[in-house]
């Protein structure tokens, strides 16, 4: 399992320059399809080739929508009603983010969140 895994790691490395800085495969795990979708910030805004990657965190509606697409257009979104303390601090991450990292479920929602900011980062776990 940790071969297969290195593996689609090391091919979705290697399609990095193609999709525009946001890379995205698909994984199942406990029967499960997830989509993994990562990014960085900077590289993002340089390249330009159609790619995107956006979070945005809502302290009214306590949630988190994330959203992106690779220049190849696939495309993958997700959405989190979390409480207040926990939408305030991914919220001030997010808005100094270098790089973003999340998982997308099959219901919609978004799992294994990580924010980097240099060397510091943020992870929230949702599973």
């Amino acid at each position: 399992m940790r071969t297969a895994l290195f593996l689609i790691i090391l091919v979705a490395s290697s399609v990095a320059s193609a999709n525009g800085g946001v890379y995205m495969y698909d994984f199942y795990s406990g029967g499960y399809k997830f989509t993994s979708v990562s990014g960085t910030i900077s590289h993002i805004a340089e390249k330009g080739e159609g790619a995107y990657l956006n979070c945005k965190s809502n302290l009214f509606k306590h949630s988190l929508y994330c959203h992106a697409k690779d220049s190849n257009g696939n495309r993958a979104s997700c959405y989190k009603y979390m409480d207040y303390a926990k939408t305030s601090r991914i919220l001030g991450a997010i808005n100094s983010a270098s790089s973003v990292r999340f998982e997308v479920g099959e219901d919609g929602n978004c799992y294994d969140l990580t924010i980097t900011n240099g060397s510091s980062y943020l992870s929230a776990f949702f599973r």
